[in-house]
């Protein structure tokens, strides 16, 4: 696809070639709309823990926190699901738990989005 831009500061116009791809980041803190780091992230011995912003933390702070799971629904569609199986064990919980407090913290500094859209 070709998009005709106009610069506002001379007038000059370009053709531009776009094409939309799906990205799928290497490392798993990786945005994967901009592909840059997520601020919010934390190596523990197991696996590196992350979040895109306050609400992410709580939610996931109350799902590894939780001593009584129940679920839902049988589809793999829910994020508790597709988490990986080092961050649902019940002997980490205590690590993850305390990484997901800390990244809650850092949510709460300024430059960090609050909720999801």
């Amino acid at each position: 696809m070709t998009l005709q831009k106009q610069c506002p500061e001379c007038g000059h116009e370009t053709a531009i070639t776009v094409s939309v791809a799906i990205a799928r980041p290497s490392a798993p803190c990786i945005d994967p709309h901009f592909g840059l780091p997520l601020r919010l992230s934390k190596e523990t011995r197991f696996g590196t823990v992350w979040a895109y912003n306050q609400r992410h933390v709580e939610e996931l702070l109350g799902y590894v926190s939780a001593k009584l799971r129940v679920r839902q629904n049988a589809s793999n569609g829910a994020m508790f699901s597709r988490l990986p199986k080092w961050m649902k064990s019940a002997r980490h919980r205590d690590e993850v738990a305390r990484a997901l407090s800390k990244l809650g913290a850092e949510a709460c500094a300024p430059g960090v989005s609050s909720g999801m859209p």
